[in-house]
């Protein structure tokens, strides 16, 4: 990724056990995020499993049962409107406050101007540097 070199440097720096078990990656549309995330599976040997629109308690509970370790992926910006913003990360919050063991989970946003503050805490914040022409 052009333009990253600080965040790649700062994320390549982490191992399995040191990588944050809750991250948020912040940036502007198109700036690599999934991008990113991609290179964490591969640099942690970890599948990825995007939950976005996919998480409720069944979810969780059978991420608990799984023990594989995985990285689940949330992409707020999928989440569409504010209507729908709200009960995700309510239930974001229900699956960062008690993690299975062997889970990363990494949330994508553009801004984190929407996210409730009791999620920030559980994140560790990534950003993205602005782009220039």
């Amino acid at each position: 990724m052009i333009g990253q070199d600080r965040l790649l440097n700062r994320i390549h720096t982490f191992t399995y056990n040191t990588f944050p078990q809750a991250s948020m990656f912040v940036g502007e549309y198109g700036c690599g995020k999934h991008t990113i995330v991609n290179d964490i599976s591969l640099m942690l040997d970890m599948p990825i499993k995007d939950i976005t629109l996919d998480i409720s308690n069944n979810l969780l509970m059978d991420s608990y049962i799984s023990g594989i370790p995985t990285i689940y992926l949330i992409d707020i910006i999928k989440a569409g409107s504010s209507k729908k913003l709200i009960p995700l990360q309510n239930s974001i919050l229900k699956f960062l406050e008690e993690p299975p063991q062997y889970a990363k989970i990494i949330l994508l946003c553009e801004n984190t101007a929407q996210i409730l503050p009791t999620i920030l805490n559980r994140c560790q914040v990534f950003t993205f540097e602005k782009y220039t022409p």
